[in-house]
């Protein structure tokens, strides 16, 4: 991902250093098309580990790390390392 975003980030400085050069604004969008995607798909394999977790838990009846981590979701709302 990190080399993605270096790449889209090169493209997007040359796109602004020749505003005129459409071939280096499509690689900009194409790159920054293919960065979406991807961290939406990271976003999306995040969300169902995290149900998975969530749902292991249920299963294996342990309700207070239920709650804790049910809660943690709705009040932040966003993704989390660890």
């Amino acid at each position: 991902m990190s080399e993605l975003l270096l790449e889209k980030n090169e493209a997007h400085a040359a796109k602004r250093q020749n505003l005129n050069f459409t071939q280096l604004q499509n690689k900009w969008k194409e790159l920054c098309s293919r960065a979406q995607k991807e961290l939406r798909c990271m976003e999306n394999d995040w969300w169902s580990e995290k149900a998975r977790q969530i749902q292991g838990c249920a299963d294996s009846n342990e309700m207070q790390k239920f709650y804790e981590e049910a809660q943690l979701m709705l009040t932040t709302g966003t993704m989390r390392l660890g």
